[in-house]
């Protein structure tokens, strides 16, 4: 489906993947500014059947802390949330491995003009179960994301949320053309080498505290001024970024924990403009 507010045109994908990591609601395959054409999302691989085939806005929740994994025997079942109930087996867990799906829980979705809201539903198991809310919406020059999650079982849990944002800009590869901002200093020295200089390594976290606020991320194309910008209203609990060649993705961590009966809100603004 397509959303488009004369500003904005987004692509939407719903139930876009038969894996095991990623939300599987919706995700945002394609988003133009369309007075510039420019496009800014981008696959995780440009190699067919590989990677983990995410593309483009894609969620995902405990991709370190599913539900009820550590309490869960070899051949039980955990919650991943917006993806379904896995089956555990007897190694720790891998965000990446193809787990056994034993049920893909309960989905249903309402369009407006410029929206789309989905609503899955987990159902209870092993006294775990959750319900989670997504909205996503074009507002002028921003493409928001709001989010609900309540814990509908007997058990607390903790896990967290985060949007893996495989971006590119104007199909611009990586280089020193780029800015990557956070609004932390010490967070901006140690991953922009990386989005520059094509120095490309797996997934680390922020050398510096969360104390130190980070909330957002802005990665600009300097040469001619685009840029698209994330503004978070919680800080993270974790920053990261992964980038190849083609894509970076900044990542800013959600921390939930609920109890039984108990539910939050948060939201996640992305910005698309040029200077």
């Amino acid at each position: 489906m397509t959303l488009d507010n004369g500003i904005l045109r987004a692509e939407i994908l719903t139930q876009w993947h038969d894996s095991t990591r990623f939300d599987r609601m919706f995700t945002v395959s394609s988003l133009k500014l369309i007075a510039r054409d420019i496009e800014f999302m981008a696959p995780e691989s440009l190699i067919p059947n590989t990677g983990s085939g995410g593309s483009g806005l894609a969620n995902e929740f405990g991709i370190m802390e599913p539900i009820g994994y550590t309490d869960a025997a070899p051949g039980e079942v955990f919650l991943k949330p917006d993806v379904g109930w896995l089956v555990r087996d007897e190694k720790p867990y891998r965000f990446s491995f193809p787990y056994e799906i034993a049920d893909r829980g309960h989905v249903e979705y309402a369009w407006g003009e410029n929206s789309v809201e989905g609503t899955w539903d987990s159902g209870v198991r092993r006294g775990y179960g959750c319900k989670v809310w997504r909205r996503l919406a074009l507002e002028g020059n921003e493409l928001v994301m709001d989010y609900r999650m309540e814990n509908t079982g007997e058990k607390p849990f903790d896990t967290t949320e985060y949007n893996h944002n495989f971006v590119l800009i104007g199909g611009h590869l990586l280089s020193e053309d780029y800015e990557l901002v956070t609004g932390c200093a010490a967070a901006d020295a140690q991953f922009m080498p990386w989005v520059t200089l094509g120095k490309y390594p797996s997934h680390k976290p922020a050398l510096p505290p969360v104390s130190d606020g980070i909330n957002g991320w802005r990665l600009t194309h300097k040469p001619d001024g685009v840029f698209m910008q994330e503004i978070d209203d919680f800080q993270a609990a974790r920053f990261t970024v992964w980038a190849q060649e083609h894509v970076a993705s900044s990542e800013v961590f959600k921390a939930i924990a609920l109890k039984p009966g108990e539910s939050e809100k948060w939201k996640r603004r992305f910005v698309f403009g040029v200077d």
